[in-house]
């Protein structure tokens, strides 16, 4: 009787190894075909990205008309006097850089279509700046430029200028 159920339970293994090996050897069809789909899908958007790049480059760039602004950093404030008067703090752009003149900050609907950290821009009237700070996510299609003290950035005010932006 024990010989049988040795025997039968051998041959439930048996059964057991060659169904596991043909669903195993279906999964790899499976996974070998998704594969396959994927590749195919990636060249297929390789292509499309290269197509765009292509019309892209073929459009000749345009100025668009921003509003541009001026910022400065606030003062820090700093006590001496006092027992535990802590370190002033230091005043940092969104990109983590000190606030510094040829500096801009740019609306961040600019800079969700392109217009990021380290790009230069080129502002009719007023020069070459490089994008290192974000403004306010309410502020739109504008450009803020900094100023090293607050009499010069209202002295420059609010005004519509011709902007383009140089690396694409």
């Amino acid at each position: 009787m024990v010989k049988y159920i040795y025997i039968f339970i051998a041959a439930l293994l048996v059964a057991s190894v060659v169904y596991f090996y043909q669903k195993t050897t279906q999964l790899e069809s499976v996974v070998a075909s998704t594969e396959s789909e994927n590749n195919k899908l990636r060249l297929a958007l390789d292509q499309a990205h290269d197509e765009a790049a292509r019309q892209a480059a073929a459009r000749p760039p345009s100025d668009i008309m921003l509003t541009v602004t001026a910022y400065t950093s606030p003062p820090v404030k700093h006590h001496p006097k006092k027992r535990h008067a802590k370190p002033p703090k230091k005043i940092l752009t969104a990109s983590g850089t000190k606030p510094i003149k040829g500096a801009i900050a740019v609306s961040r609907d600019l800079f969700e279509q392109g217009w990021g950290f380290g790009k230069k821009v080129y502002i009719r009237d007023q020069g070459i700046f490089t994008i290192t700070d974000l403004m306010h996510s309410r502020i739109t299609k504008t450009i803020d430029i900094y100023m090293d003290t607050k009499d010069d950035a209202i002295q420059f005010g609010r005004k519509q200028l011709e902007v383009l932006l140089l690396d694409v």
